[in-house]
Formats: C-alpha cells, structure tokens, sequence
C-alpha cells in the first residue's frame, strides 16, 4: 500500500509562533504557493481513498483535491490536531505569562500532563493510532492522508515501527508530501 501524507499549508499561526491546535488561521502567503504545489502534485496520484482532519486549515485543502481527483473525503477527528486547551491562541509567550504552571508542567511532563480544557498527549496518541490501524487494514492500493504536524509524527512512528518518542525526530514542514510503502505490517519512506 502506498501511503501519502500531507501537513497542511504554512498559517498565519504558524509563522507567529502561536499554539493553535482546533483554532483558524489564515493561510501565508508561502502556504498559498505550498496549497497549489500540493494541488499539482496530488494530481499525479493514483489514489484509492482520502482521510482529511476535519479542520479548516486542512479541509480546504482537501475539498479542492476532491473536486480535482472526483473523489469523497473522509474526515475523521482523530487525525486533527492536538487539543491545547487554555493555550490555545497564545504564543509561547503569553503562555508563559498568563499560565506560567500550566507551561512549566507542560514543558517538563508533555508526555503525561493534560492541559486544562485540552487533552494530554496519551489521549491524543490513542485516537491517532486507532486511526492510522484501522487504516493499514483496508484493502486500498493507495492512500492519502491530509493533516497536522504532530499527527503525522505519530502516524510515522507506527508505518515505521519506531520507538515510541522516536518520531519527534521528523521536522515535518508545512506542505511537504511524505510517501510510504506499507506491506505486511512494516513502511519503508521514499525519499524523492
């Protein structure tokens, strides 16, 4: 199986520096240039089915693949972004001002600390997981994935079969394109 997956294009978000995970922000203009270079690369895909988050940022982009390719999109949830609760819209910043525990204890324990109003990050890898194996299961040629950063890093640590924290090693920029080949419960990433 061939698995393609997309980050978003480059937001407003993005370039100040703001904890954003169900919010909207505009695209850059560089995430208008990453939008139509993922439009022109997806067009050559031969594709099976599309997942997209059902986020704003990521389901422009997908509900204009879809009227290209002529194919349905399957939002789904678990792929939208992390949930950051009382940090959400604030930069790094202001975090540190207005909740300067709540920060600290982020900081220090993101692997087990939930954020007020947010999720903690074992929640948000569940539901990730429970996404992308129920995915490998299907019987598709080829895939594509639209969503967010932190996402896709955990979608790679899985078609990897990497340790658990590993695919923090991934720098997933806005508006790449990552192809996968899935067989037999192990990926190999190809490299263009």
């Amino acid at each position: 199986m061939d698995i393609y997956i997309v980050r978003h294009p480059e937001t407003e978000g993005n370039i100040n520096k703001i904890i954003y995970g169900k919010s909207h922000y505009p695209y850059t203009t560089e995430g208008k240039k990453q939008f139509n270079q993922i439009i022109e690369s997806v067009k050559e895909m031969h594709l099976d089915k599309i997942y997209s988050s059902p986020l704003k940022r990521v389901k422009d982009l997908a509900e204009e693949i879809s009227q290209i390719k002529g194919m349905a999109i399957h939002y789904d949830e678990r792929i939208e972004e992390m949930g950051f609760g009382i940090l959400e819209k604030h930069t790094y910043k202001e975090v540190d001002e207005l909740y300067p525990e709540v920060y600290k204890n982020y900081l220090e324990n993101y692997r087990t600390y939930k954020i007020p109003e947010g999720e903690s990050f074992p929640e948000f890898k569940r539901r990730v997981l429970d996404f992308i194996q129920e995915v490998v299961k299907e019987e598709c040629e080829s895939i594509l994935i639209l969503s967010h950063g932190r996402v896709i890093k955990e979608i790679l640590e899985f078609l990897l079969n990497l340790n658990s924290g590993q695919g923090w090693c991934f720098k997933i920029k806005n508006g790449c394109i990552i192809q996968i080949d899935y067989k037999k419960g192990y990926g190999q990433m190809m490299l263009k």
